[in-house]
């Protein structure tokens, strides 16, 4: 997450070439592309650390350096 981040909440993610954004509640990629394997292993992550990444933007939008989250295994 970005300190200038804006609506829907959302998380980026980047592997190799590739980027994307995904939406924290419904797990949708926004923007951007990830190979299949990776993106299914980031949203199995996200929907283990839902509540730490709807926690970590109310305290960017707060102006919070945010908790930090650990990484998919």
């Amino acid at each position: 997450m970005r300190s200038n981040e804006h609506p829907p909440p959302h998380f980026h993610v980047f592997y190799g070439e590739f980027s994307a954004s995904i939406e924290i509640e419904s797990l949708i990629l926004g923007k951007g592309t990830l190979p299949p394997r990776i993106r299914r292993m980031v949203i199995a992550w996200a929907q283990l650390r839902k509540s730490e990444l709807r926690a970590a933007w109310q305290q960017i939008q707060s102006g919070q350096t945010p908790d930090r989250i650990a990484p998919p295994d």
